[in-house]
Order: C-alpha cells, then structure tokens, then sequence
C-alpha cells in the first residue's frame, strides 16, 4: 500500500473535527480544509496546522497581481493537485523548515507567471526528493563564490560543508563521514540539481528553479 493511501487510514470524522478547528482561525483556511480531510491522519493535524498558516501569512503578502492570479486558479484541479501534493509532503516533513519550503513552493507555484501546473508539481516534487543535508548542499551551491574565500553560508552551516580528509589512515569514522558527503552530491547530480565544471560544483537552473519555488532563491 502506498504512503499516500496509508494517509486516510485514520477515522475521517475525527480529522474533519480537528481540521475544521484548526483551519478556522485562519482567512484561508476555510477554502483549503475540504481538500486535506479526506488523506490527512490525526496524528499530522498538527502539521498541517502549520501548513495552512504559513499559506495564509504568504497569501497576505501577496501582491494585486499575485493575488488575482491566485484567486482564479484556486479552483483549478491542477492547481488543486499541487496542493494536495504540498499538503502531503507537509504532513511528512521533518521539521518545520520543510513545511515552510512546501508552502512556498505551492503558493509560488500558483502565483508564477513562468511556470505551469505541472512543471510547479514537477519541482515540488524533486524538492521533496532532496533531504535536509542535501538541501544545505544546493544553497550552497547556489552562492556565487571565489575560490578561496569562505562566505557566510559556508560558516553558517561548517559542520555540513566542511571538507574531509579522503587520506589513507583516517579512522573509519572519516571514511564513513565522506562516503556519506559524497552521496549527497552524487544524489544532486543525478537529479540534475548541481553540475561539476572546473573541479567545483554548483546549481543548475533546475536546481535555481527548485530554490526559487521553495523560496530559498
């Protein structure tokens, strides 16, 4: 059984309950609760408390065009869906950051000038495909660097990004350390997320374009 139908095994009438309550103290709740009920279980209410919320606060800021354009999608079924995908990823996410990413990349989804329906699920889901390291990785990657000189990203997240010694006669704790950092890029590029020229590495426009979606870029 796939995650997806494992998410409506809990009671519907409890979640309708919860959700209800929860989406209710929010403008835009109202319009969003009937779509999540129907998946969503008990036990990540909570989360899409936050979802739903962080959707509301973004939906305020939108600006005249933004919001016109947002109104007249709203009850698109393909823009419905990338709700619904963001609504699912959200109820998985970790932590609160990747609720935050998911709800910006649907509201910049249904709001982009650029980029249809499709091609925002599309990117919503290659977000999700990336963990938490791997996303720090991709920002990373991003920043314009010279060589050499270490910006404030970099020394905001040193404990991810720091080199390690690939020498003969580490530990096995170092060996395991850089098999795990190499993944993580590997992972990257096979995604088509980060391209390697001249021995570095950095952001593709796939990758800038999930950034942008995520709010990130």
């Amino acid at each position: 059984m796939s995650d997806r139908n494992r998410l409506g095994d809990a009671p519907i009438d409890k979640t309708v309950s919860a959700f209800k309550a929860a989406s209710s103290i929010v403008p835009a709740g109202g319009f969003f609760a009937e779509l999540v009920t129907t998946f969503i279980p008990n036990q990540r209410i909570d989360r899409i408390e936050t979802f739903i919320k962080r959707l509301d606060d973004r939906i305020e800021l939108l600006e005249e065009k933004e919001a016109k354009r947002f109104h007249e999608r709203k009850a698109n079924p393909e823009y419905v869906s990338l709700f619904e995908d963001g609504a699912f990823h959200a109820a998985r996410s970790p932590s609160e950051d990747r609720i935050k990413y998911n709800s910006s990349a649907v509201i910049n989804g249904m709001t982009s000038e650029h980029i249809s329906a499709v091609e925002a699920r599309h990117l919503l889901g290659l977000l999700n495909e990336i963990n938490d390291i791997e996303m720090v990785w991709l920002c990373h990657f991003s920043h314009k660097r010279e060589l050499g000189v270490p910006n404030e990203y970099y020394e905001k997240h040193y404990d991810i990004l720091k080199p390690i010694s690939r020498s003969l006669g580490q530990a096995d704790e170092m060996y395991e350390a850089a098999a795990l950092q190499d993944s993580y890029k590997d992972h990257l590029e096979r995604l088509k997320l980060i391209e390697l020229s001249n021995k570095s590495h950095y952001a593709t426009t796939l990758g800038r374009m999930v950034l942008e979606l995520a709010g990130l870029a």
